[in-house]
């Protein structure tokens, strides 16, 4: 069976090593099997220090146990007169290594209680399910869900806004058909993932100018047919007519690149529609996550 030795000197408080102190080593979140024959790992392994404070185990090596998000937690049973307790947290590699080199966590006493701090740059390379890290550079507190999830935020709650479009020129049409407003369409605006839901918001003047009649304004989805949201704007009484639209919609995504156009028409050519914008007064076109529609996929 592919195992390697995992060793550590146990030493008390004033750096001396300790012998005969009970060391228990188990996998979280366990149990967990053996992948090269499908048979069931010890839930725990029990030594003692030697004459020099040492302990050394043979222990399955990580890239063989199943569920791949597994992790040895060692505990140091050292009395309160000589320091208390130590646990620590380690993967097992594919050679024989001391405690040190293969720690996966922060094993000061105050770091197991909060978030490993990493860059988003620097995140842990064999993360475990339910590893909790906060990047210093971005202010995010991150969870590990697993290979089809990877690193997110804590999924029961929203996670805000993740795109926006802003347009700053106006845009007109006498098209009676659906046209996409360019500067107001994206078809890779944002990475949609699966289990979560999106609002979509447009925050725009509009206008009707020439006549009177209707200006009908949809969002679409980046496909340009899926309809994110429908909406129309109406002018019966006026040859010209402006107003401040907002409107929203709640959709699920597929995973992966998702876009979104916002499309406009009039309901008769002889009229123009506006959508009207500037540097002072911008249109935007703005995608939020606004929580669950599903429980993760944990992998």
């Amino acid at each position: 069976m592919p195992t390697s030795t995992i060793s550590n000197i146990v030493k008390d408080s004033s750096g001396n090593p300790v012998k005969d102190i009970l060391v228990l080593v188990d996998l979280v979140p366990g149990p967990a099997f053996r992948l090269n024959d499908a048979s069931e790992i010890e839930p725990v392994v029990i030594q003692t220090t030697d004459v020099n404070g040492l302990w050394a185990l043979p222990l399955e090596q990580s890239v063989n146990i199943d569920p791949s998000g597994s992790y040895y937690r060692v505990r140091e049973m050292l009395p309160k007169t000589k320091g208390g307790q130590k646990t620590w947290f380690f993967r097992v590699p594919n050679v024989n290594s001391t405690l040190y080199n293969c720690l996966v966590v922060p094993s000061i006493a105050s770091s197991l209680l909060q978030p490993a701090v990493v860059t988003s740059t620097t995140r842990p390379t064999s993360p475990y399910v339910g590893q909790a890290i906060f990047e210093s550079d971005t202010g995010r507190v991150l969870y590990y869900y697993g290979t089809t999830l990877g690193w997110q935020q804590n999924w029961w709650g929203p996670w805000g806004e993740i795109a926006n479009i802003q347009m700053t020129a106006p845009f007109t049409t006498q098209s009676t058909s659906y046209v996409d407003v360019p500067n107001l369409t994206n078809n890779s605006l944002f990475v949609a993932v699966a289990g979560r839901r999106y609002l979509t918001t447009l925050n725009c003047w509009v206008a009707i100018t020439g006549g009177v009649g209707n200006l009908f304004t949809r969002i679409v989805k980046g496909d340009g047919s899926t309809i994110v949201r429908d909406q129309a704007y109406q002018n019966s009484t006026a040859t010209a007519w402006t107003d401040n639209c907002y409107y929203e919609g709640r959709t699920t995504e597929a995973a992966g690149t998702q876009g979104r156009r916002l499309q406009v028409n009039v309901s008769v050519g002889t009229v123009t529609g506006q959508i009207d914008a500037s540097a002072v007064h911008p249109a935007n076109l703005t995608v939020y996550d606004v929580g669950p529609s599903a429980n993760p996929v944990i992998t």
